[in-house]
């Protein structure tokens, strides 16, 4: 359970690769006066089979930072981002204002990774503002 707000669950991920990379990162959620920003390494992202997974790093730090999941049908947007100088890839689900970004200092190796297991990706790299990395 997380402190602040809900995580995004849905049922079935599948299953994960034996070859899938865990990226650490740092997670984005909600706009500059509503949302969250937690910084690397408290998050990690972890890609299924049919989905992908968005979530605290260690057990220590589960109440502090949401998991947030999505199938691979579902999403709608993988991009490159930069906001204030950190990079990362902001991930949006068929709800528009679904979305997270998953800070790191590896974004090509994400996004390789995930366009060559199926994900449409946008590898045209956004500046974003910081109050509102969503836009």
């Amino acid at each position: 359970m997380w402190l602040f707000r809900p995580n995004r669950v849905v049922s079935d991920l599948g299953t994960m690769s034996a070859d899938a990379p865990h990226f650490r990162g740092g997670i984005r959620r909600g706009n500059f006066t509503s949302g969250v920003n937690d910084t690397w390494p408290l998050a990690r992202l972890d890609v299924f089979s049919n989905g992908l997974r968005i979530g605290p790093s260690t057990r220590f730090v589960r109440p502090l930072v949401p998991t947030w999941e999505v199938q691979l049908d579902e999403l709608t947007e993988s991009q490159v981002i930069t906001c204030m100088g950190s990079k990362g890839v902001r991930f949006r689900a068929s709800d528009p204002a679904d979305w997270i970004v998953f800070w790191t200092f590896r974004p090509s190796e994400v996004i390789s990774y995930l366009s060559g297991h199926g994900v449409n990706v946008n590898e045209q790299v956004r500046r974003v503002p910081f109050r509102h990395p969503d836009r």
